[in-house]
């Protein structure tokens, strides 16, 4: 461990509830490790929250032998009460306890126990006033530690190392082409214009944290959701309209630095496409003329224009002329300058030995890109250059129409033949016999070696490689691994580290590697960018971030006032108390207010919440107003407040997969046969409202008539919608006033009316349908019927004794054997004469079967 990771870890074990804010990508999992192997054992039970499946993975990895799982839905609950009275460490799904939840009741009931929390996101503390001391009062804590780079430990750490200097680090710094810097400068034009225009429709936002700048930035969109939120639903299209337009222009900005001339232009077509001239304005403008031109221009020839480009096939092979990346120029003369440097030691070690050293062939290159598919191109290039790998990549493409010249052509189908070849031999002489390429299967890993035997010695770009390459992305990776660049930088222990695409997080955790093996290895490391772009202002701003976040939080934490409850070590501390009234609340007088009011506080509410809510805020905002939960699972609602009275929540996202599925159709069927007051709540997502409100704009308009189709059928079902959880909160709360407690075992015994498996098309419709509507028969026993009866005749031939092992109840079966031999007084009206079938024979019957096919099968047998 290295000295500021000793130091934190002392910290962390002798102080209690404190909260811990980490520099972004300062790698602390080793300090994890240790803590955790210190509170695993017999005496401790330590629970830890909101961790992603890959980092319990790692976790539990890396601590075999120790008292430690991870605890999900599989375990029942007394399964889970016997683990957690052996004691340990366990990892705690969201599904399971919610963290706002979880530690009210845990301070409420434990007074002694320890609660540390963790963050590496310093610049979420810079939205909205205060928001450390909101965030340390909800969690609890006294304390507050703050570990940035300019930390005296960690830079004493990172720059002490004698053998880490700065000159084993190199920047590069690129030139942007003509054309990348018109198409730089057309998207700034557009973002400026964006930013000023949802300033002027939004007087919400922020000016200083809305700017052309932080625009840029992945964050824009929290940044904005901070602001827009509580008055989303005020906002008119246009300003929706603005919000998606920027995501584009960041994407667009983004694969202009990182993807080649061709990646790119596929990229730009399918946001300037004829569909999506109708979604946005911006594709009409004449900054966007000019950025299709100048993409154009990046791969065709400036003599032959784009229309012609399609034309034949003889002008558009002479009009395939792309821009070569400038990043792969510069990685060429890298990879080219560490083969020259190996040659050198080479030379070194044969002159002192008088022998050949493999000491060169060791070095390792390790090259980090952003994602997968720009690791791909980039080993494509250096296994066959420029040239054939964007011939590849226009062959690939949909929106690019353009007959390659016919040696491309030769050398692309000679390169896939030697790919299926070196395939089939791997695979012990199987052949492919779909012809396909083995991209596909080498997309499903993320780091690729480049070997000596993949290398082709002589083209353009890269003349020789004679050193193994390794190619990783250090982002989208999922779930599938955490700490993914330290892992890689500790089990490959690369010579050479190129940093193909600038990332403040990838700089941070080079930095820890270079002074962890200082003393056994010099790594060396190339840093590409280019000068005067967005790339290079997007990682300045990002490290200015953290500076102003960090000078921020120090300035609060030493002007905050920290209250003596702040840990609930008492009953003092005032966020653990139940009330549901609000401190300006005023109280009545009256004698009969003051009778109620006394009534309404002796009386214990209870809501039966389904086991799958507590993934959400609302229970833990109806246990702060005074009501006790009954967590137990409900096929019926999700929330049951009265025996009369169900509610079935839905998020916005939730209600139009519901309705285009039919799901909400069949629970609302189930509601309105079980309960009288059967609800459905619509609830808004507040943290999701600025990515989710752009999404589901159209579909909104496209579910609105589903959604009075639905309250046509089912006139009891009443509709509500809430701004948000706070206020289905109190709505729960008022509409339990003076009301009934719900009953669980009433509650358990609905169960959900499936149909199961049913094919639907194995059935006549016309008597199903009418079946249906016989009296007891609903959507758990019709299907019962249809396949032990063969018709209606057979139906109604039945004794009521019969139909009661059928049905296997004798009160549905009695309500349906009264419907169908019950008489009825037809004196009021005439019965009208049926009209002949013309297709059916003069004194045969022409009864429908339940099934299909079942009539043509009793005539057969007859027969």
């Amino acid at each position: 461990m290295l000295q500021y990771e000793k130091q934190l870890l002392l910290d962390v074990v002798q102080e209690d509830n404190q909260l811990y804010v980490f520099g972004k990508g300062i790698p602390v999992e080793k300090v994890m490790i240790n803590i955790l192997k210190t509170y695993a054992c017999d005496t401790n039970l330590v629970f830890v929250l909101s961790t992603s499946s890959s980092e319990e993975k790692y976790y539990v990895e890396h601590l075999q032998g120790e008292k430690i799982l991870s605890i999900t839905t599989e375990y029942s609950a007394t399964e889970r009460k016997e683990l957690y009275a052996k004691g340990g460490v366990f990892f705690i799904t969201a599904r399971i306890l919610v963290e706002a939840f979880i530690l009210r009741l845990y301070r409420s009931k434990n007074k002694t126990g320890f609660i540390k929390a963790f963050s590496q996101s310093p610049a979420s503390f810079l939205l909205g006033f205060s928001k450390l001391n909101r965030v340390m009062r909800s969690t609890f804590l006294g304390n507050v530690s703050l570990w940035p780079r300019f930390h005296a430990a960690i830079k004493e750490t990172l720059t002490g190392s004698e053998n880490a200097s700065a000159s084993d680090v190199i920047e590069i710094q690129l030139r942007l082409s003509e054309e990348m810097r018109d198409i730089q400068s057309n998207l700034l034009d557009l973002i400026t214009w964006s930013v000023s225009e949802l300033k002027r429709l939004v007087p919400a936002l922020n000016d200083e944290d809305v700017a052309v700048e932080t625009a840029l930035t992945k964050g824009f969109e929290k940044i904005v959701a901070a602001y827009v939120d509580p008055v989303w639903n005020t906002i008119n299209s246009k300003s929706k309209e603005i919000l998606n337009d920027l995501k584009i222009f960041r994407l667009l900005l983004a694969h202009l630095t990182k993807s080649d001339c061709v990646t790119f232009y596929s990229t730009l077509c399918n946001y300037t496409s004829h569909d999506a001239v109708l979604r946005s304005s911006w594709v009409l403008t004449k900054s966007a003329e000019n950025i299709i031109l100048a993409a154009r221009k990046r791969i065709f020839s400036s003599s032959i224009s784009a229309s012609e480009s399609s034309g034949s096939k003889k002008s558009s092979s002479s009009a395939f002329k792309p821009e070569i990346h400038p990043k792969w120029l510069a990685l060429g003369e890298i990879l080219n300058e560490i083969a020259i440097k190996k040659e050198k030691l080479e030379e070194e070690v044969r002159k002192e030995n008088e022998q050949v050293d493999t000491f060169g062939a060791k070095l390792k290159t390790l090259i980090f890109t952003e994602d997968v598919k720009t690791s791909f191109t980039l080993r494509d290039y250096l296994c066959h250059g420029s040239e054939t790998t964007l011939a590849k990549l226009v062959r690939n493409s949909d929106n690019i129409k353009l007959d390659l010249p016919p040696d491309l052509l030769q050398k692309l189908n000679q390169i896939n033949k030697d790919r299926r070849a070196a395939k089939r031999s791997r695979q012990g002489g199987q052949q492919n016999d779909d012809g396909s390429s083995d991209d596909d299967e080498a997309d499903r890993t993320t780091e690729i070696q480049i070997t000596l035997t993949q290398i082709e010695r002589k083209y353009m770009d890269v003349e020789f490689l004679q050193t193994p390459v390794f190619i990783r992305p250090f982002r989208n990776l999922g779930d599938t691994e955490a700490f993914g660049i330290s892992e890689t930088l500790e089990k490959l222990k690369p010579d050479v580290l190129v940093l193909f695409d600038p990332n403040l997080e990838l700089v941070r955790n080079i930095e820890v590697h270079r002074a962890r093996v200082a003393d056994v290895q010099n790594v060396k490391v190339y840093f590409l960018s280019f000068r005067n772009s967005v790339e290079e202002q997007i990682y300045l701003t990002s490290i200015q971030r953290e500076k102003m976040a960090f000078e921020r939080l120090i300035e609060e934490k030493g002007t905050m006032v920290i209250p003596e409850d702040r840990e609930a070590k008492d009953e003092l501390n005032q966020d653990l108390w139940r009330d549901p009234r609000k401190a300006n609340e005023t109280v009545s007088t009256s004698g009969q207010s003051k009778r109620n009011m006394e009534a309404e506080l002796n009386t214990q509410h209870v809501i039966l919440v389904d086991m799958r809510e507590f993934r959400s805020e609302l229970p833990s905002l109806i246990h702060k107003r005074g009501i006790d939960l009954e967590p137990i699972t409900l096929d019926v609602g999700d929330y049951i407040l009265t025996p009369e009275l169900c509610v079935e929540r839905k998020s916005i996202s939730d209600l139009i997969g519901s309705l285009n599925s039919g799901r909400l159709y069949k629970q609302a069927e189930a509601m309105s046969r079980h309960y009288k007051k059967p609800v459905l709540l619509i609830e808004q997502e507040q943290t999701q409202s600025v990515k989710a409100g752009i999404r589901y704009r159209n579909e909104l308009q496209q579910i609105m008539p589903k959604l009075q189709l639905l309250t046509m059928n089912f006139p009891k079902l009443k509709l509500v919608w809430s701004p948000g959880a706070h206020y289905t909160s109190e709505l729960f709360h008022e509409l339990k006033r003076g009301k009934e407690q719900p009953n669980p075992d009433q509650a358990l015994s609905i169960l959900k009316e499936a149909t199961g498996t049913h094919l639907v098309s194995k059935y006549n419709p016309v008597p199903h349908s009418f079946l249906s509507k016989m009296p007891g028969i609903d959507s758990r026993n019709v299907y019962t019927l249809l396949n032990r009866c063969d018709s209606l005749l057979h139906l109604v031939k039945l004794t009521e004794e019969e139909l009661s092992n059928i049905l296997e109840n004798a009160v549905t079966a009695k309500a349906l054997y009264t419907g169908i031999h019950s008489k009825i007084l037809l004196d009021s009206f005439e019965v009208p004469k049926q009209k002949a079938n013309p297709c059916s024979k003069p004194g045969k019957s022409t009864v429908q079967g339940f099934r299909v096919g079942l009539r043509d099968k009793g005539r057969r047998q007859k027969k």
